[in-house]
């Protein structure tokens, strides 16, 4: 059931077209859909977006159980139109069945946006910020600057950053398999080692390699999320 519960924490609308390598040009095109006709979109643009990408481990995005529970607020509403159009327009049945659906998948989307974190450098330094403090332009919190970090993973899913500024311990829990597998990449281009405390870590992999290689990549200076 793995591929389920991974299905339920990753969001089901992909990146941007516009992204793929394929479309680049002197400025990146995006293919024109059912809905929209192609344009073209200025390189600058999509360097910002690559740097965004590059500068984050976790991006808030609405998951797929949060899509389901919308979905299961749309058939509400539509239960209790049936309802108040069947007993009439002062049923408070209906009337509720109608009015909870936005306000109860807002709240739940918070909720669960409020223990899911994202691990960014910004401007030289890592920063640990739940999705909701992406969503409500608050800073999170301040690790240290990105040459005093030691990141390690522990035998659950949990990664410990310490820095020059504080230790913070972030939960995976609400973490896709994407972000998981993409931490020590992320971590890399940083030059941020992720260290591994035993071989026996069930989500130990194979490549495992101490830092002794550097991707050849720039590091993002600034990536921070936009409200």
């Amino acid at each position: 059931m793995s591929w389920f519960a991974d299905a339920l924490l990753s969001s089901p609308v992909p990146p941007p077209n516009w992204l793929d390598p394929r479309h680049q040009g002197s400025g990146w095109v995006a293919p024109s859909g059912w809905f929209a006709a192609s344009y073209r979109v200025p390189g600058e643009k999509v360097a910002a977006e690559l740097e965004t990408i590059n500068s984050c481990t976790n991006p808030p995005v609405v998951q797929g159980w949060a899509w389901c529970l919308a979905l299961a607020g749309v058939l509400t509403v539509v239960v209790g139109l049936a309802t108040m159009h069947t007993t009439g327009a002062g049923d408070l049945g209906g009337i509720l069945l109608v009015l909870a659906p936005l306000p109860v998948w807002f709240l739940a989307v918070v909720f669960f946006a409020f223990f899911s974190y994202d691990i960014e450098l910004c401007d030289g330094s890592v920063w640990v910020r739940r999705w909701t403090d992406v969503w409500f332009g608050r800073h999170g919190s301040l690790v240290g600057s990105r040459q005093s970090i030691h990141a390690a993973l522990s035998c659950g899913s949990h990664v410990q950053l310490s820095g020059d500024a504080a230790v913070i311990t972030v939960s995976m829990a609400m973490w896709p398999s994407s972000s998981r597998e993409n931490l020590e990449q992320r971590l890399d281009l940083w030059e941020i080692e992720l260290e591994f405390p035993g071989r026996h870590h069930v989500h130990h992999p194979k490549h495992w390699n101490h830092g002794r290689h550097r991707l050849s990549h720039p590091i993002p200076a600034s990536g921070r999320h936009h409200r």
